[in-house]
């Protein structure tokens, strides 16, 4: 891990007041130390609704882990995606990738909370203002939230519909899933399964 991503980490984490754990990379070592960091002064507007949605997902964490998880993904949402209805959408697209699952990983390679493509995060990293990406850096809980909601936010902006921008975040922007669903045409069942729990998710959360 670069210099960059640690001052980077640090600095959310005290913006925010999230405990981690911040890895001390330096040139001759990969020691992880643990750096605590102050707690929110108050409670984040958002939170509380993230963790319901963290408990319609059924998501095991303890008490602490999921206070401040919450905040952390409302922090790091709020910074791409600027309604509401987005913001929910990113929160339910982590439950439907890895279950709020920070050390979550797909048989194909996706890392994380947002199941991100290593080879996607590199190519892409340098849009969503990080340099000197590493795949390493997927790993910590911050950084994959961001490329995640940089990457749903960008794909809110191309199809300017939340389910076709789920729809491309899922089997990729150019898939046949995506033309067929633009199209009111069948699409495969992996797809047509992720939009469908989207949905339920959704229909849940709102009636709560």
């Amino acid at each position: 891990m670069h210099t960059f991503f640690h001052a980077m980490l640090l600095f959310i984490g005290l913006a925010v007041g999230v405990p981690m754990v911040i890895g001390a990379w330096t040139n001759n070592s990969s020691t992880k130390v643990s750096v605590p960091l102050p707690e929110l002064p108050s409670p984040q507007p958002e939170a509380g609704l993230v963790r319901s949605y963290m408990d319609a997902c059924g998501a095991k964490l303890s008490v602490t882990k999921r206070e401040h998880l919450a905040s952390l993904i409302q922090h790091v949402a709020e910074q791409y995606l600027h309604t509401l209805e987005h913001r929910k959408a990113f929160y339910l697209l982590i439950c439907l990738e890895s279950g709020f699952k920070q050390a979550a990983r797909s048989p194909k390679g996706a890392v994380g909370l947002t199941q991100v493509m290593p080879r996607y995060a590199a190519a892409h990293a340098k849009e969503c203002g990080m340099k000197d990406f590493q795949p390493s850096d997927l790993e910590h809980a911050y950084l994959n939230l961001h490329v995640g909601a940089c990457h749903f936010s960008q794909l809110l902006r191309e199809f300017r519909e939340v389910q076709l921008a789920l729809a491309a975040y899922n089997a990729g922007r150019y898939s046949a899933a995506v033309r067929q669903m633009q199209a009111g045409e069948r699409m495969n069942k992996e797809t047509t399964g992720y939009i469908h729990r989207f949905n339920q998710l959704t229909a849940q959360t709102e009636a709560n």
